[in-house]
């Protein structure tokens, strides 16, 4: 509004927000365990799930709307109210953080069971990211929708394998070592993303762009390894760890 908006100043808000939102992501994962018995931890996370790409799917299309009838820092505000009133809704939250006790219920059991739903969506999103070396062998036109198809089914299977996932890591991680075990992750895995984008680079300068992408696809296929050899598959239910604790 003031046209006061300098580069640094954007800088240092962009990394303060950034540090805030880590700050956010790690406790929301390790706070979850503490309001939701272990048996429903699948369902709450997928819930989460979904509202986070319904938000990342109509987020976007709502700021250009609100961009091109009101401006863009009446947009800005607006977000920012949007996360006042979410925070808002979490401090009501009741709870002292401890674990939830276990309720005594039929445990609800998902088709393929957890731990095979984890290998398996794993191994589909390998298999959809093959759609991309072979967008490369198709007309210019049919390229963008193989490609489109292929990202959308990698972020389905990708969705499955993390909402599972997390349930399972906050199932076996004791209450106060979620915090820890959930930062170190993400710092691993934000170095990690960094890491792979440079080595992509730096691979499709020397090899070329189109082999590079059938290298790095075909490469993703075995990031199953490790899981096969863990004890996940034999995962049916969290209701079996409950099991396994008695």
């Amino acid at each position: 509004w003031t046209d006061r908006l300098t580069l640094p100043n954007l800088i240092a808000l962009t990394a303060l927000h950034g540090t805030l939102t880590v700050v956010f992501n790690v406790a929301d994962v390790s706070f979850l365990p503490s309001i939701v018995p272990r048996s429903e931890l699948p369902r709450a996370n997928a819930r989460l799930a979904l509202s986070t790409s319904v938000a990342r799917v109509g987020g976007p299309a709502a700021a250009g709307a609100i961009i091109g009838y009101l401006s863009a820092p009446i947009a800005l505000v607006i977000d920012a109210l949007s996360y006042l009133v979410s925070g808002l809704f979490v401090s009501r939250i009741r709870s002292d953080g401890a674990a939830v006790t276990q309720q005594q219920r039929e445990p609800v059991l998902r088709a393929l069971g957890i731990g095979p739903a984890i290998v398996r969506a794993q191994w589909l999103f390998g298999l959809a990211g093959l759609m991309l070396p072979a967008a490369l062998l198709l007309p210019e036109r049919a390229a963008p929708v193989v490609i489109g198809a292929s990202l959308f089914i990698q972020l389905a299977f990708n969705t499955v394998r993390e909402v599972n996932g997390a349930a399972v890591s906050q199932a076996v991680i004791p209450p106060e070592l979620l915090g820890r075990t959930q930062t170190t992750s993400l710092v691993s895995i934000k170095l990690l993303e960094v890491a792979g984008s440079l080595a992509a680079g730096a691979l499709a300068v020397a090899i070329g762009s189109s082999a590079a992408i059938v290298i790095l696809e075909v490469g993703m296929l075995f990031a199953i390894a490790p899981m096969i050899g863990s004890p996940i598959p034999a995962i049916v239910s969290l209701s079996q760890l409950d099991a396994q604790d008695a």
